[in-house]
C-alpha cells in the first residue's frame, strides 16, 4: 500500500512538474518561432535591399558608357552570395545589358528593381533576385540550437524538482507509510522517523505521540486483561462452588421428591386399606353375627334335645341353620371379593409387573376400591369402559393413574358438589392405540391453573391435604413406563377432563429388550 502511495505521488509530481515546464515552453514557442521567422525575413529584405542599392550605384558608369565589362567584378561579388540567383541590368536606349538567371524550379525568389540615373539622365533599371535560403537555414539553425537549449534547460529542471520532491517529500511519506503499516499491524516497538519542521515532520510528530498513546492503552489494556482473567477465574472458581452446591441440593430435593412421590404412594395405597378395611367391617359384622346366632341355636337345640326332640323343634333349627349359613356365605363372598380387588390393586401399585390384562376389568377393581371414598363424598364413580380392550402393559401403574385421577375430581373437582359424577369412558384408536377418558362434572379448572396442572408440587389446597403430587404422578407414569400422552381439558363450572392416549402394548425397557432378543 505504502509502496504504491510513493509510485503514485512520484508519478504525480513528475507529471506536475513536466506540465509547469512544457506547457509555459508550449505556449510561448510559436511567438519566438514566428518572431524569428520575422526577423529573417526583415534580414532578407534588407540584405535585397542593400544589393540593390549597390548594383545601382555600379551599374551608373558601365549605362553612360555601355561597357559591361565594368560592371561584371560586381556582379561577381554578387554573385558568390548564393542566395543571389537573378542580376539583370538593362540600358534604357539599347536593351539588356547584362542578365544572369540561375533560379532552380520551385525555388520561392524575391525580386527588387531599381532605376539608375545620372546627371539628371534616366539611363536604365537594374533587378536583383533573391532566395534567403541561407538565411532561413542560419535562422532554422538557431531554432533548433533554442529547442535544444530549452528541452535540455526543461529535463535539468524537472530532474532537480524531481530530487528535490522525492528528497524532501516521496523519501518521508514513504517513511511515514512504513511506519503506518507497523501501527496498523501492531508492531509498535518502532518509533516513527522523524523530519525537519515542516509539515510532513509535524505529521510524523503526531504520528510518534499516537504511536506513544496507543503503547500506553496498550498497556492499560493488558492490565485490565489481566485482573478481568483474575475476576473470571474468580467467579469461575466461585461459580463452580455454586453449581456443585446446587448439583448437591437438586440431588436431595430429587431424593425429597422421590420420597414424597414413594409417600404419596403409600397414602395413596393407606387410604385404599382404610376403605377396605370400612367395607370389610359390614360383611365380617354380620357373619360374626349370624355365627353368634347360629350358636345360640346350636345351644337351644343341644338343650331340647335333651329334653325330647320334636320335629317342629328340629325343623325350626334346620331353618335357621339354613338362614346363618347363607348369611355366612354371601358375607363372606363379599369379604372375599373385597379382598381379592385389593390384593390385586395393591399387588399392582406396589410392584409395577407387565401383564396382559383387560381394561374393564382394573377400571372394576379400582372401583370397588374406591367404593367408600365415593360412597363417603356421596359421588358416583361410573364404569363405562368396554369389553375387550386387551393391553400388554402395567395395570399397577395404569390403576394408579385412574386412582390419582379420581381421588383429585373428589378433592378439588366435586368436593360439596351435589351429584357429582366421576366417569370413565374408553375407545380404541385403531388397532394399536386406545383413548381413556377420565372426566367430571364438577366446578372445573381455571384457565390460569391449566399451565401448571401437571408441575410437581402444585395445589391449590396446600396445607389442606394436598401435596401438589398427584397429578404430577400420573403425568410421569403415563408419558414414562405406559409409553402415551395425557392432556386436560376444562371450562369453569363445567367440570375436567384428562385424555389419555395408551398403546395397547407398553414400550418395552432396555433389559425386557434384551430378554426378548435373547
Amino acid at each position: 500500500m505504502a509502496r504504491k502511495l510513493a509510485l503514485s505521488l512520484r508519478t504525480s509530481v513528475l507529471l506536475v512538474v513536466a506540465a509547469g515546464l512544457l506547457v509555459p515552453a508550449i505556449l510561448v514557442l510559436p511567438f519566438a518561432i514566428d518572431r524569428v521567422r520575422h526577423e529573417s525575413d526583415e534580414r532578407i529584405e534588407r540584405q535585397l535591399d542593400q544589393y540593390a542599392s549597390i548594383l545601382e550605384l555600379g551599374a551608373r558608369e558601365p549605362l553612360w558608357s555601355l561597357s559591361p565589362q565594368a560592371v561584371s567584378p560586381l556582379v561577381e561579388a554578387l554573385l558568390n552570395n548564393p542566395d543571389v540567383v537573378s542580376i539583370s541590368i538593362v540600358d534604357a536606349t539599347a536593351g539588356p545589358l547584362m542578365t544572369i538567371d540561375r533560379v532552380r524550379p520551385g525555388s520561392k525568389v524575391r525580386y527588387v528593381q531599381r532605376s539608375v540615373s545620372y546627371r539628371q539622365r534616366d539611363l536604365g533599371t537594374v533587378r536583383i533576385g533573391m532566395t534567403g535560403d541561407s538565411v532561413r537555414a542560419e535562422q532554422a539553425h538557431r531554432v533548433w540550437v533554442l529547442l535544444v537549449l530549452t528541452l535540455v534547460q526543461l529535463s535539468l529542471a524537472a530532474v532537480l524538482i524531481f530530487l528535490f520532491l522525492r528528497r524532501r517529500l516521496v523519501q518521508p511519506l514513504e517513511r511515514l507509510g512504513l511506519a503506518a503499516d507497523r501501527l496498523a499491524s501492531g508492531e509498535l516497538r518502532h518509533p516513527v522517523p522523524q523530519g525537519g519542521e515542516d509539515e510532513i515532520g509535524r505529521l510524523a510528530a503526531r504520528m510518534e505521540g499516537t504511536r506513544r498513546e496507543l503503547l500506553q492503552l496498550f498497556a492499560e489494556l493488558q492490565t485490565a486483561r489481566e485482573e478481568l482473567e483474575a475476576r473470571v477465574t474468580l467467579r469461575t472458581h466461585d461459580l463452580a462452588a455454586a453449581n456443585r452446591e446446587q448439583a448437591a441440593l437438586l440431588e436431595r430435593l430429587r431424593g425429597a421428591q422421590a420420597q414424597l412421590v414413594q409417600s404419596e404412594k403409600l397414602a395413596a395405597l393407606g387410604s385404599l386399606v382404610a376403605g377396605i378395611a370400612h367395607e370389610l367391617n359390614t360383611p365380617i359384622g354380620n357373619c360374626l353375627m349370624a355365627a353368634s346366632t347360629l350358636e345360640d341355636q346350636r345351644r337351644d337345640f343341644v338343650r331340647e334335645t335333651e329334653q325330647g326332640l320334636r320335629r317342629s323343634q328340629l325343623n325350626t333349627f334346620l331353618h335357621g341353620v339354613g338362614d346363618a349359613t347363607q348369611s355366612l356365605v354371601r358375607n363372606l363372598q363379599r369379604a372375599a371379593d373385597l379382598v381379592v380387588s385389593f390384593k390385586q390393586v395393591a399387588v399392582d401399585q406396589t410392584s409395577s409387573q407387565r401383564r396382559r390384562f383387560d381394561l374393564q376389568e382394573i377400571a372394576h377393581e379400582i372401583e370397588v376400591t374406591l367404593a367408600p371414598s365415593f360412597r363417603k363424598s356421596r359421588c358416583r364413580f361410573v364404569n363405562a369402559v368396554p369389553a375387550s380392550l386387551r393391553f400388554d402393559s402395567f395395570p399397577g401403574p395404569l390403576g394408579q393413574v385412574i386412582t390419582n385421577l379420581a381421588t383429585n375430581a373428589i378433592t378439588h373437582g366435586l368436593q360439596d358438589h351435589a351429584a357429582g359424577e366421576f366417569r370413565l369412558d374408553a375407545q380404541a384408536l385403531g388397532a394399536s392405540r386406545v383413548r381413556l377418558v377420565c372426566s367430571d362434572n364438577g366446578q372445573g379448572i381455571p384457565a390460569e391453573h391449566l399451565p401448571r396442572i401437571f408441575d410437581p408440587f402444585f395445589t391449590t389446597r396446600l396445607g389442606t391435604g394436598g401435596s401438589g403430587l398427584g397429578l404430577h404422578i400420573a403425568y410421569n407414569i403415563v408419558t414414562g413406563i405406559l409409553g402415551g400422552t395425557i392432556s386436560v381439558e376444562s371450562t369453569p363450572g363445567q367440570g375436567a377432563r384428562f385424555v389419555l392416549d395408551l398403546p395397547l402394548e407398553a414400550p418395552h425397557s432396555e433389559e425386557e429388550s434384551r430378554e426378548l432378543q435373547a
